[in-house]
């Protein structure tokens, strides 16, 4: 029961981030994904090494989606006013939603390294490509070499995160 509330909690606040993304309450993913990390405290885990590990997912995700923006490969529909070389609130939200999937509901791939790859190989740019059909993000490349860029990417950083959560949370 644990999982399924895990993946189904985590896709609506993935949703609700994409969707008020490009207007002006675009604080309601982020407000949303702070509620679900609460209730993934109270109900899923209490674990605090994994709660190192769900920040510092937040943290590298930040980071990567802010190097595309500075490689110009894609621009958020809404960023910070001053600062728009890092991405807006609510993909460091996604990202953190995202890192409380791996000990949970995606559990069953933390051993399995290839598949790891694939999943971000495929999944990632699906994720992205999803944003932009919602206008959270205007690809400034061709959509085949930004999706390559991002396949790439993906799985590369999934096999990050799992060795990252082995050494964290073991």
């Amino acid at each position: 029961m644990k999982k399924l509330f895990n993946i189904i909690a985590f896709q609506i606040c993935w949703w609700i981030c994409v969707i008020f993304s490009s207007t002006e309450l675009s604080y309601i993913g982020p407000l949303v994904m702070i509620l679900y990390l609460f209730c993934h405290y109270l109900f899923i885990t209490k674990d605090l090494n994994e709660f190192k590990f769900i920040i510092l997912v937040g943290l590298i995700g930040t980071f990567f989606d802010s190097l595309f923006i500075v490689f110009d490969i894609f621009n958020y529909s809404s960023s910070f006013a001053l600062i728009t070389f890092i991405v807006p609130t609510w993909i460091t939200a996604m990202w953190v939603g995202f890192a409380t999937t791996i000990n949970h509901s995606l559990k069953w791939i933390n051993n399995n390294y290839y598949l790891a790859f694939i999943m971000g190989f495929i999944f990632g740019p699906l994720s992205y490509l999803t944003g932009e059909k919602f206008d959270a993000i205007q690809f400034n490349t061709s959509i085949s070499l930004s999706l390559t860029i991002l396949a790439f990417s993906w799985g590369f950083i999934m096999l990050f995160i799992l060795i990252l959560n082995k050494k964290i949370v073991k």
